[in-house]
């Protein structure tokens, strides 16, 4: 018995661990266990609807980009009277002078590129 090396045992230990691991993917009725239970995606997948909100997120979007404006006018230093929701996807900014208008259509053309800007003039000539 004293021939019998410490690797030789665990070498033995090792192959029988294995066997056991191994015998179900072999023989699956020899070892009665709990087989894998597969989710949605693996037994044939699932069928997803999604909806966007369209009025919803405009009405978001448009309330976000009146808080970005409220503080850029803040930082930039132009002074307003007030940002207020006037429809759906419009914003009514009030603005004292002529001076505030110009630094407002600046800031405008360089960090909201995607916003139309209509003067009380503008819409006085178009009716």
């Amino acid at each position: 018995m004293k021939n019998v090396s410490w690797r030789t045992i665990l070498t033995a230990v090792v192959l029988i661990v294995a066997t056991v691991y191994l015998l179900p993917t072999i023989k699956p009725q020899m070892w009665p266990h709990k087989t894998i239970n597969l989710g949605l995606d693996l037994q044939g997948g699932m069928h997803l609807v999604l909806e966007v909100e369209v009025n919803r997120a405009v009405e978001n979007t448009v309330e976000r980009l009146g808080q970005d404006l409220r503080g850029m006018l803040r930082k930039e230093r132009i002074r307003h009277l007030g940002i207020d929701r006037t429809g759906q996807a419009s914003l009514s900014i009030t603005l004292p002078d002529r001076q505030n208008l110009e630094k407002f259509e600046q800031l405008l053309s360089e960090e909201f590129r995607g916003v139309k800007l209509i003067s009380r003039q503008q819409q006085g000539d178009a009716t």
